[in-house]
């Protein structure tokens, strides 16, 4: 499934040219700042349990978690996940030996940062100001960190050989979208749909 996403690394095509490392960092920086943004003025919305889902509302664990804390799981899960595709990618493995690898790596990212989610929701907009700094904090620091440049290295060899592949690649660079429902609403409102965020 391809999934249309803010950051435009996931809409260029093969032999369109490499993205150097500091355009994709600037939009990671990006995404951090639209966190941040999306969630300034508005208060908390209801969400509605997706087929299967156990429950609309966080566990009893995310629930008691403050601000910083939170924001602080939410940045470093984001963070753990571009890091983990980075380097089961470093190596550039053939797309048909990894590509399952890969997608499971995102599916319990989500699955994670939705849980993370909607304690996030559940708050103020005071203290989602607090988790989105904290997450923002979170993704400047790991622009210095070496893995950071195997990920764009990898992001931009599979550009050229399987853009479908880039894209899913592509998708860690974003998928802090998943712990903020009015930004996934905003940038993938399918995705929303699908796990009955509304």
């Amino acid at each position: 499934m391809r999934h249309r996403q803010d950051v435009r690394t996931t809409d260029r095509r093969i032999g369109s040219g490499p993205i150097p490392a500091a355009a994709l960092f600037a939009a990671i920086l990006l995404a951090a700042v639209l966190l941040v943004a999306a969630c300034g003025s508005s208060e908390p919305t209801s969400t509605t349990a997706a087929v299967g889902s156990p429950s609309t509302t966080p566990t009893s664990a995310s629930a008691t978690l403050g601000a910083d804390e939170l924001g602080s799981q939410i940045g470093t899960l984001y963070v753990a996940a571009l890091r983990d595709a980075a380097l089961a990618l470093k190596d550039k493995p053939d797309v048909a030996t990894v590509r399952s690898q890969i997608e499971q790596l995102k599916n319990d990212t989500i699955s994670k940062l939705v849980e993370l989610g909607r304690a996030r929701e559940a708050m103020s907009t005071a203290d989602r100001a607090k988790v989105d700094a904290k997450i923002t904090a979170a993704l400047s620091a790991a622009g210095g960190e070496d893995w950071y440049a195997t990920y764009t290295d990898v992001w931009n060899h599979y550009s050229g050989v399987d853009a479908d592949f880039a894209n899913l690649v592509a998708a860690f660079n974003v998928i802090g979208q998943y712990a903020n429902f009015d930004l996934l609403k905003q940038q993938a409102p399918e995705e929303a749909t699908r796990l009955g965020i509304k």
